[in-house]
Formats: C-alpha cells, structure tokens, sequence
C-alpha cells in the first residue's frame, strides 16, 4: 500500500495501477488512503471520460468490498477528476449522483467539495447553471466557523467570486459570499496572497460594473487600502468609470491610493489624467464632501470618510479645485526626480500628452505656480517627456496665467509657445502680457532678451504716454484749483 501511494504521489501512474492490479490478484488488503491516491492518477491514466467515470466506480466498489468507509477526501478526489472531465456532457448528472450517494454514506462535503462542483457546472462559456445559490444556501445554514477538512478548501472562496463575475454577472451572490468569509474565523480560507488578490479585484470589479458609484466607494473604502492593494487594471477601471459619470469628487480619495503604490504605471496615470482634464468646475464643488450610502456597515463608518490630500485645516477646507491642483504638484514632484534609469527600466513612460494634460488641468484649476514648475522642468530637461505640447493645452493655461494675473507663468507658457510652435503667436502673447500686466525694468529686460525690444519700446511708449496723460491731468486740477483760489480771494475783496 505505501507503494502504491509513493508511486502515485510521484506521478508514476503506470507503476502505481501495475502495483494496485497485483495486489487486487493477491487479495491483499489496502487501505483508503491508498484508494484516495490512486482515484487522484484516474486523469493522466486515460483521456476518456467516460472510462474515467467507470474507473472511480470500480475503486468505489472495490473499497466497498473492504469494508472501507469512504471520506471527505474520497469525495473531493473523485470531483477533481470529475471537474477534469467538465466538457463530457453527463459530467454533471454524475457529480450530482456521486454527492447524493456520499451523503447517503454519512460523507459531508467540505469547500473544496463545492469548488469542484463549480468548475463541473459553472464553465464561463457554458449555459447559466444555479449552482453557486444552492451552495451559498447550504454554507449559509451552517453554525459557527467553517471546519477545514481538505487542502483545497481554500480554493473555495476565489473561484467563487469568480463565478460571481464571470458566469452569473450578479453582486447579490457575491456579497453573500463575501458575508461567509466575514463570518466568524473564516477568513483563513481565502488562501494565499494570489487567490486573496484574485478574490478582491473580481469582487470590486464586478461591484464598480453593476453598483451605483456612491455605493461603490464605500465599499472601496471600506477595503482599500487596510484589507486590499488594487492592482493597476482595477484601478484604471475605477478612475475612468469616475470619470464616464462625471463624479470628479472620488478623484482625491482615488489619488491617494495611486500616489502610494502605481505612481510609476503608465496606465493608471493616464487613465486619471483622462479623467481629470474633462474636469469643469462648479459651485458645487467648493467644498470636498462625501455621503456614505445607506447600505453601510455601522463599523466602516471610519473607513468610508473622504482621504484627501493636505493637513488636517485643508482636509476641512480644500475645494475639489486646490485638491487637483495639489495633484498635478506631487506628479510634478515625481517627474522631477524621474531618472534617466527609470526611464529605461520602462516603469513610466512620460510622453508630451501627459504634460498637456497636466497642464489644461492647472488651466481650468488655476494653478499656475505649478505650472511655471512644470514648464521650467521641461525647459530644463526635455529628454523627460517625449514630444511637444499641445498648443491648444499652451494657450488655455496663458489665459489662466492672465485671469491669475501671473506674470511668470504668462511670460514661460509664451516662451514656449515660441520655441515650439511659432515666434509670430508668441509675440501676440507677449504682447497681450505688455497690455494686461503692470511693467517695471527687470520685466522688460526678460521681455526684450526673448521677444525683441520693439516689445519693450511699445511698453515704455505706453507707460509715457500714461505718464503724460498723468502730469497734464494733475497740471489741470492745479490751475483749475488756483482758478477757484482766485475766485473766491476776489469775492471777499469786493465784500
């Protein structure tokens, strides 16, 4: 007997059946766990299912002949094989007939048990079977913690969320199952870190698909980041259905979780920066809120407030405008220590498109300090992004500059503007900045070293001209007041 299992815990599968047909001929007695063994090797001995089927029932009877009860581990062996053999069409009236003839023997099935009935019945291209319901009805009439029986018990939960999204598409199923997990100590039957990751990202993506979005971010905070770490597709997912529904509110909380682990990754920085540039500002959005919904557990409360970025005071009084603003600054900060070595270990790819949107951000958000950041970062060091920026993207945020009365801003952006994209609009610019900002010298010294100094000499003309108008009309108020001097020091004489 411990041959046989030695053979077959080693794979040879030939030896381990040559081994099992001489004892049978001997009439020597094995014990279940070398049944347990061999129905396992039934798989890689034959393709054929329907010799598959017929093998187990020829162990089952044999152990039968022994007087050989079998268990828990008898059950969940014959379904592996069973689930290997899941596209032959009586695959699941036999997983049913088999689960019926164990109950009769007293055999209770344990999680592993319904994992395998779920690849049986629950195949992603195949006809909407209800098996998981009837699991979770039966998982949920049970008392206390789950008992672990068998291994493969932990690939319960993950494959069944699976199902949840994959087969079903329906949350209702997925919160019970999640509210089995919470139960008691039965989260050690999420496995490993890779199934406890598959379990998550299946359960929020499913949930950021089929819930309302406010609903869904208390359940994203609730998780994120004290139980799971979203992955970069998940996150991507989530940052533009924030964006399809125009909820730009979520856009700090989402950050945050971003800045801390895929700040690096091309795609979820891309995907918040699509999202962001179709940012628009409203009245609303004075003041950073956040309704939990009424679905919320009483002890997430916590979990479910808003994470925006600054101290205490700007979590209490950041508009959603300062917030964004404060974004595009910390990826500003990580540009700026972007190495060469990070750029070609391919970690993030910075390219002209997101430096435009960064900066129509700063447009439409006023944040012009960062962008003079910005522009001087890639004046410094234009190998960091890789083309120009987008003139349209250029001339929104020189009229921010101008709105915000920022001289330095307004004077980089067209300085760009004419390296880039051509000195005749650039001087039109600068022209505008002679018109809209008060000069004095060291600004007409940076205007005329980069546009000309006909520039310069249109803003001294103007300023002695406003000069001139200045003296003439203090001129006209002195001899209009000595005019009345005059007057009335003439009536008092004729008095």
């Amino acid at each position: 007997a411990a041959i046989i299992r030695g053979l077959a815990k080693y794979n040879h599968v030939d030896d381990a059946w040559k081994r099992y047909s001489e004892a049978i001929s001997n009439d020597i007695s094995l014990d279940l766990e070398t049944y347990n063994s061999l129905i396992v090797t039934i798989v890689p001995k034959t393709d054929d299912y329907e010799i598959r089927w017929t093998t187990i029932m020829e162990l089952l009877e044999a152990m039968a002949r022994h007087n050989l009860k079998p268990d828990t581990k008898t059950l969940n062996n014959c379904m592996q094989v069973m689930s290997r053999s899941a596209f032959f069409r009586k695959s699941k009236d036999y997983s049913l007939r088999l689960l019926k003839e164990m109950s009769l023997q007293g055999v209770k099935p344990s999680l592993a048990t319904y994992y395998f009935l779920l690849n049986i019945h629950c195949r992603d291209k195949g006809p909407v079977s209800m098996m998981l319901y009837s699991i979770l009805d039966e998982l949920e009439e049970e008392e206390g913690d789950f008992e672990l029986r068998d291994y493969r018990d932990s690939f319960f939960f993950s494959s069944a969320m699976l199902v949840c999204k994959r087969h079903l598409q329906d949350l209702e199923p997925a919160h019970r199952l999640n509210d089995l997990l919470e139960k008691g100590q039965n989260r050690k039957f999420i496995g490993e870190n890779f199934k406890e990751v598959v379990y998550y990202r299946t359960y929020l993506s499913l949930a950021v698909s089929t819930l309302p979005l406010q609903e869904f971010m208390v359940m994203y905070n609730d998780l994120i980041p004290h139980i799971y770490s979203p992955e970069p597709d998940l996150m991507e997912e989530i940052v533009r259905v924030v964006g399809v529904h125009g909820s730009f509110q979520y856009i700090p909380t989402l950050w945050t979780d971003i800045n801390a682990v895929q700040v690096d990754n091309t795609q979820v920085v891309s995907a918040l920066l699509n999202t962001m540039v179709q940012y628009v500002p409203q009245e609303s959005d004075v003041v950073f809120q956040y309704k939990e919904s009424a679905t919320a557990k009483p002890q997430t409360a916590k979990a479910s407030q808003p994470r925006v970025l600054g101290n205490e005071f700007t979590r209490r009084t950041a508009s959603l405008q300062e917030q964004m603003v404060k974004i595009i600054d910390n990826l500003v900060s990580n540009l700026e220590f972007y190495s060469l070595a990070e750029r070609k270990s391919g970690k993030m790819i910075w390219t002209a498109v997101h430096a435009s949107q960064m900066l129509q951000v700063l447009a439409t958000c006023g944040g012009c300090a960062t962008g003079v950041r910005l522009l001087v970062l890639l004046e410094k060091n234009p190998e960091l992004c890789v083309g120009e920026l987008y003139p349209e993207n250029a001339e929104n945020f020189f009229e921010c500059s101008i709105r915000e009365n920022n001289f330095e801003a307004a004077f980089k952006i067209a300085s760009y503007y004419g390296n880039h994209f051509g000195r005749k609009e650039a001087v039109k610019m600068a022209q505008q900045i002679v018109a809209e900002f008060k000069m004095d010298a060291f600004r007409r010294s940076q205007l005329a070293i980069e546009f000309g100094a006909d520039i310069v000499r249109e803003s001294a003309d103007r300023d002695a001209k406003i000069r001139e108008e200045r003296l003439q009309k203090q001129k006209e108020e002195e001899d209009k007041k000595k005019t009345t001097e005059e007057e009335k020091a003439g009536d008092y004489s004729n008095k």
